[in-house]
């Protein structure tokens, strides 16, 4: 995957704290074009996207959405079966 990736899974990721009904205050998903400030003190690496939802943060794409995946399982991003994603 090329560089618009992380924007690509940032928008994925966004759209899964919006459908599980979470605020904004209570999860946020930070992407290109936040303080890079705030990115250092969430991910010592200064990359995007990070999620933190409440005290807990993560961040990489992937860890990311397979984090929202099991903590707001429906529906599924990656699907029921190994087929559905493909």
């Amino acid at each position: 995957m090329g560089q618009r990736q992380p924007v690509f899974l940032a928008r994925i990721a966004r759209a899964r704290v919006q459908a599980a009904g979470l605020h904004q205050s209570s999860a946020a998903v930070l992407a290109a074009g936040a303080q890079i400030a705030t990115i250092l003190a969430l991910n010592f690496r200064g990359r995007v996207p990070i999620l933190k939802d409440g005290d807990y943060v993560v961040f990489e794409s992937l860890a990311v959405l397979y984090y929202l995946d099991l903590k707001y399982p429906d529906p599924p991003i990656f699907g029921h079966s190994p087929e559905e994603p493909a």
